[in-house]
C-alpha cells in the first residue's frame, strides 16, 4: 500500500515524523558522491533541519568534500559508523526518530536511548546493499518499512523477506520531492527550440546520438558523473529546473520534473516510456520511472520523439502539476507516512538480544568491508579521474591538430586571397591615378572654358549695349520723322513728292522700253 492518511484519521505527530522537536537520527552506507540514496539523504536532512530538529547521519563511509559541500548544513552533524566514540557521541541527543538505509544499525537503536519511531527504507528492487539482512530486525522495531515504488515493495516481499509482516506497515514512498520544486515558476517559452535538461550519470550511446541530433533543435545542458561527455557534476535543485522546458532523465528528477511543472522524457539505460502522459504515467510510477518495462530506441527515434512531443509533454506536466505535488511532494509524504503510521496502533514485537547483537555485528563487519573498500573506491576512482583526463587531453590535443590542419589549409587560401587583393590594389592604384591626372586635364579645360564663357560674356554685354544704343537712335528717328510727317512743310511738298515718284516711275518705264529696242 502506499503511504497515504486514512480518510477520517488525524495526523499523528507523536510517532515523531512531524514532531517539532526531538533528534532525528539518518543511516547510510556511502556518501561520497550524488546518487539516489545518497540524495535522498541529503533531503531528509535539509527536511527536518528546516523544522529546528538535529540532525545525525551516520555512515559506513563518507568524503569529507562530499560533506562540506553537501551536508554543512546547521543542525546536522555526520558522525563515521566505525568512530570509537560514536556511542558516546550519540548519547548527546534525544533521538524520536530514526530511518535507516543500507542495514546500518547502531547500537543506540538497542539501548535505552532508543528513538521511539524507527522507519527502514529500501531504495532498489535489486541491490544486495537495499535487501533485509537481519531476520526478524524490521519485524521487532520499524514502526514501517518503506520503498521508493510498487515493484521494489513487491521484489522484497516475493524474495520471502517479509513472510508474515504485517501488510499495512509495508508502505511505498514515492522518491518525494522537496517543497522547492513546486514552488518554480512556469517559465515562458522564447521561440520554438525547447531547453533541455539530460540528468544522468551513465548515458547510454542512443541517447548520446539523439542529443547530437538536436543541437540544433533545442537548448541543451547535461547533468552527471560523465563529464567526459560534457556532463556538469552539480545537485538539481529548483533553481537549475526554473530555466529549462523540459528533462530526460529517470528516477528521482521526474519526480522533480513533475513537481516543477516540466516536461519529463523518460529515458535512460534500461530504456523508457519517453515523454511522460496520462496513459504511461502509472505504470512508469509502478516501476520507480526507471524506465523498466518499457522498449529501447534508437538515437533517430528518440530525437523524432523529443521533437514531435516537447510541447505536448509540457501541457500534460502543466495539467499534472497539483496532482504531482500532492502525491510527490515531500511535506505531503511525511504526511502521508505519519498519518499511516498514527493509524495502525499495532504493538511492536521487539527485538530479542540474539537480534540486536547479530544486527550490530553484521553492521560492524559491513562497515569495515566497507571502510576497505572505499580505499579501493578512491584507488579507482584516482585511476578513472586520471583515465579520464587522459582522454579529455587526447581529444583536445586531435582537436588542437585538426585545428591546425584547418588553420594550415586557410593560411594558404588567405595568402592567395592577399595576393589576389594585392594586385587589384595595384591596379586600382594605376586607375586611381588615370583618373587624377583625368581630372587634372578636365580642370584645365574647365578653365579654358570658363575664359572663354568670360570673353563671350563681356562681347554679348558689348552686344547688347550697342543693341540699346541702335534701338535708341531708331527711336530718336522715328520720333523725327513723326514730327516731320505731321509738319505743315511735309503736308505742303506732299504734291510734288507723288509727281515726283510718278516720274521716277515714268522713267524707269522708258529706260525698259529702250533696252527692249
Amino acid at each position: 500500500m502506499e503511504a497515504s492518511a486514512p480518510a477520517g484519521s488525524n495526523l499523528v505527530t507523536e510517532n515523531g515524523i512531524l514532531a517539532k522537536d526531538g533528534d532525528v537520527l539518518v543511516t547510510q552506507g556511502l556518501l561520497h558522491r550524488l546518487a539516489g540514496s545518497e540524495v535522498v539523504v541529503l533531503e531528509l536532512c535539509e527536511y527536518f533541519a528546516s523544522m529546528g530538529r538535529r540532525v545525525v547521519v551516520v555512515a559506513r563511509s563518507f568524503g569529507e568534500e562530499f560533506v562540506s559541500e553537501h551536508l554543512a548544513l546547521p543542525g546536522v552533524e555526520v558522525i563515521a559508523a566505525d568512530d570509537p566514540m560514536l556511542a558516546d557521541r550519540l548519547k548527546n541527543y534525544e533521538f524520536t526518530l530514526a530511518w535507516i538505509q543500507h542495514n546500518v544499525t547502531p547500537a543506540v537503536l538497542f539501548s535505552p536511548h532508543a528513538p521511539k519511531t524507527v522507519i527502514f527504507a529500501h531504495l532498489s528492487p535489486f541491490l544486495a546493499a537495499e535487501m533485509a539482512l537481519v531476520p526478524g530486525l524490521e519485524r521487532g522495531m520499524a514502526a514501517a518499512v518503506v520503498f521508493n515504488s510498487p515493484e521494489t515493495r513487491d521484489a522484497h516481499r516475493n524474495a520471502g523477506l517479509y513472510d508474515g509482516f504485517p501488510e499495512e506497515r509495508l508502505l511505498v514512498f514515492p522518491n518525494p520531492a522537496p517543497d522547492g520544486f513546486a514552488r518554480v515558476q512556469r517559465g515562458s517559452l522564447d521561440g520554438d527550440r525547447p531547453r533541455l535538461l539530460v540528468v544522468s550519470n551513465h548515458l547510454p550511446d542512443e541517447m548520446r546520438e539523439a542529443l547530437s541530433l538536436l543541437v540544433d533543435d533545442a537548448e541543451i545542458a547535461v547533468v552527471g558523473a560523465q563529464r567526459e561527455y560534457g556532463a556538469l557534476a552539480r545537485r538539481v535543485d529548483p533553481a537549475l529546473l526554473a530555466h529549462v522546458d523540459a528533462v530526460i532523465s529517470i528516477g528521482k528528477t521526474v519526480q522533480y520534473a513533475l513537481n516543477a511543472g516540466r516536461g519529463v522524457y523518460c529515458y535512460d539505460v534500461h530504456g523508457g516510456p519517453g515523454w511522460l502522459d496520462e496513459e504511461n504515467l502509472e505504470q512508469s510510477a509502478a516501476l520507480n520511472f526507471s524506465g523498466r518495462g518499457f522498449s529501447k530506441r534508437s538515437g533517430v527515434e528518440i530525437a523524432e520523439e523529443v521533437r514531435a512531443g516537447w510541447r505536448r509533454a509540457l501541457d500534460f506536466s502543466g495539467s499534472y502539476r497539483a496532482t504531482a505535488i500532492e502525491r510527490f511532494g515531500l511535506s505531503s509524504c511525511m504526511k502521508a507516512l505519519a498519518g499511516s503510521i498514527g493509524a495502525m496502533k499495532l504493538p511492536l514485537e521487539g527485538v530479542d538480544g540474539d537480534i540486536a547483537a547479530s544486527a550490530v555485528q553484521l553492521d560492524r563487519r559491513l562497515t569495515q568491508l566497507a571502510v576497505r573498500e572505499n580505499g579501493w573506491f578512491s584507488e579507482r576512482e584516482a585511476h578513472k579521474r586520471a583515465v579520464t583526463s587522459v582522454r579529455s587531453l587526447t581529444r583536445e590535443r586531435d582537436h588542437a591538430v585538426q585545428e591546425c590542419d584547418v588553420l594550415r589549409a586557410d593560411r594558404g587560401r588567405v595568402q592567395r586571397e592577399l595576393d589576389d587583393l594585392a594586385g587589384r590594389f595595384r591596379e586600382v592604384v594605376v586607375l586611381r591615378e588615370g583618373l587624377i591626372a583625368s581630372l587634372e586635364e578636365r580642370g584645365l579645360s574647365v578653365a579654358r572654358l570658363h575664359d572663354e564663357l568670360e570673353r563671350k560674356a563681356a562681347s554679348i554685354a558689348n552686344v547688347k549695349h550697342l543693341h540699346r544704343q541702335d534701338i535708341a537712335g531708331l527711336v530718336r528717328a522715328r520720333a523725327e520723322l513723326d514730327q516731320m510727317r505731321n509738319s505743315w512743310s511735309w503736308k505742303v511738298t506732299a504734291p510734288l513728292r507723288t509727281a515726283l515718284r510718278y516720274l521716277k516711275s515714268a522713267r524707269v518705264a522708258l529706260v525698259g522700253v529702250f533696252l527692249r529696242r
